[in-house]
């Protein structure tokens, strides 16, 4: 009988940690669990265990529990400054204030300190703040990337995915880089991110083509699996390589550099000859390629500088009838030889005089640039004034699909997709994306605002990440996006996919999947309550499609049904 009215086990470790006994704390520490490890770190915190606080955190490192700390704002702490001065003495004394974030910089914790002070042993003792959804625009596991530190890169594994506003990933700092340690630590958790416009090497750039740009030959063999990534406009790794060159004709050994990562990345045997400089391969080959092939030769050859072999590919593309191109990527990369219409680069430029003067122009195509038109250029540009001259090109769409106004929406130009929106709702790209998914992927409430009317019913095709059937609705909650979803909520609650998920499913298994890797949560569990209210998240049939459900939590309904519910957690854009 006394055993049935004896206090629960663990409430040894949690006596030992409240009285701060470093040595009943280690003795006690098979009584932590997954379950109440957050809770122990709380009571460590709360009761200021200076000592006990030490060997709680190295078990919980050791066994790699997960820990949801609550997150507390304030001003630096003691702990912050000795894990800024690398003072390894000092994070130990002041453990116990770990969970703070400084409000009075950018939200850094103290882990993020030890991070940038390069301090691997402040690390090992901070790592428990991974978990923290601090609002500091950078993570630990980038800072370690910065330093090229392998050892505590693996200690902050929990933080890859994790990007900064302009989506800079620790692996694209790796790769700039050359740290092919870390490289390999986080290709299976980052492959595949892409930058965010406003990032200094322009949106939609891979790590692939981060290191490509930098000649490091290493991280490009480690990044290959990218290969047949492109940015959102067509740009391949071929396209990135020729810019590099030509920025880098004036060094010749991050020329060679450079040539040597497009020779390991190229597949197709005749690119590969003219990679190598090895022209004696082409004779009589030349006039059997296709437009393509030939357009890339052609790229590439003025990208080495080739003379000869320009001369020769230009007569085969002029008795072909085709031309060649002006770059798009300006600011990073070489200028080349131009197809681009002189509408097409007053569009782009923003130079409505330009545009009204070569308005006889309309309607020709940029065959480099996936058959983009002057439109497409302006409407990416946000050219307002020049959109409206050039509307006799609206429903137009490149090789990919994609329209001016799916253009300006992914781009978040409000006024562009007004001037559009009347000519051109309902178009989609080859993968079935509408105007209004776009600016869902991106969060653009004010154009979603104005698209959802038109395009609210229109789903996705089978080549869509998220499959075939999918709502824009859906896309805002793969993409975290609450404001979207509340301005979406009016046209549509609960449709599903092909496969039967709704937008709800959706935040419920990516919030899920934050939470298993330790990534910022707090997008993912708006979403979650806007989509469903507070209640939903612990409704039954929830937790049990997100993972988190106790049996004896069931009712007899849901127990009966388990068989036949869906326990798949989405992989889609990781």
């Amino acid at each position: 009988m006394g055993a049935l009215c004896a206090k629960p086990a663990s409430n040894a470790l949690l006596e030992a940690i409240k009285v701060d006994d470093a040595t009943e704390t280690q003795a006690n520490l098979n009584l932590l669990t997954e379950y109440n490890a957050s809770s122990m770190v709380e009571a460590a915190i709360a009761n200021k265990s200076s000592n006990a606080i030490v060997p709680l955190l190295n078990e919980i490192q050791r066994r790699q529990l997960t820990v949801d700390l609550t997150k507390r704002s304030g001003s630096m702490t003691e702990l912050m400054q000795a894990a800024q001065a690398g003072d390894v003495d000092g994070v130990r004394e002041h453990l116990h204030q770990v969970g703070a974030c400084c409000t009075e910089q950018n939200g850094q914790t103290a882990l993020w300190f030890a991070a940038k002070a390069n301090s691997t042993e402040c690390v090992k003792l901070l790592v428990v703040e991974t978990c923290i959804q601090a609002t500091c625009p950078r993570t630990a596991l980038l800072e370690a990337a910065v330093h090229g530190n392998t050892q505590m890169a693996g200690l902050l594994t929990y933080q890859a995915g994790r990007a900064t506003a302009d989506g800079w990933t620790a692996m694209m700092e790796a790769a700039r880089n050359n740290s092919c340690d870390i490289i390999k630590l986080l290709f299976s958790k980052e492959r595949g991110r892409q930058t965010l416009e406003g990032n200094e090497y322009g949106g939609g750039m891979t790590a692939l083509m981060i290191a490509l740009l930098h000649g490091n030959i290493d991280a490009v063999k480690l990044l290959e699996g990218e290969r047949d990534i492109m940015t959102p406009f067509g740009d391949s790794w071929r396209k990135i390589a020729c810019d590099a060159l030509q920025q880098a004709k004036d060094n010749p050994e991050l020329f060679q550099r450079i040539l040597a990562c497009a020779l390991k990345l190229e597949t197709d045997p005749l690119l590969r000859e003219i990679w190598a400089k090895n022209f004696s391969q082409l004779q009589g080959r030349i006039q059997s390629v296709t437009d393509d092939v030939l357009l890339d030769m052609v790229q590439i050859a003025k990208a080495c500088g080739w003379a000869d072999l320009l001369r020769i590919l230009q007569e085969e593309m002029a008795r072909r009838g085709l031309s060649g191109r002006r770059t798009r990527r300006t600011s990073l990369r070489g200028e080349g030889a131009s197809a681009m219409t002189n509408l097409m680069r007053a569009a782009r430029n923003g130079d409505v005089e330009g545009v009204k003067k070569y308005i006889d122009e309309t309607g020709q195509r940029d065959p480099l640039d996936n058959e983009r038109t002057a439109l497409m250029y302006a409407a990416e540009n946000g050219h307002a004034a020049c959109v409206a001259l050039l509307m006799n090109e609206a429903r137009m769409q490149d090789k990919k699909g994609w329209s001016a106004l799916i253009i300006a929406a992914w781009r978040g130009y409000e006024a562009c997709v007004e001037l559009l929106l009347a000519r051109e709702a309902g178009l989609k790209t080859l993968r079935g994306e509408t105007a209004l998914i776009k600016a869902a992927e991106r969060g653009h409430t004010k154009v979603v605002n104005l698209l959802a009317a038109r395009e609210n019913q229109l789903t996705t095709g089978p080549r869509y990440a998220l499959g075939e059937g999918s709502t824009a609705l859906m896309v805002a909650a793969l993409y975290g996006h609450a404001n979207v979803l509340r301005t979406l909520l009016r046209y549509d609650s609960d449709s599903k996919n092909a496969d039967g998920i709704s937008a709800l499913d959706i935040a419920m298994q990516r919030l899920q999947k934050c939470r298993a890797n330790g990534w910022e949560t707090g997008a993912y569990e708006e979403c979650v309550e806007v989509l469903g209210g507070k209640d939903a998240i612990l409704s039954d049939s929830l937790l049990v499609r997100s993972g988190h459900f106790r049996i004896t939590d069931l009712s007899p309904m849901n127990l009966a049904n388990m068989n036949t519910m869906s326990f798949t957690l989405l992989a889609a854009q990781e």
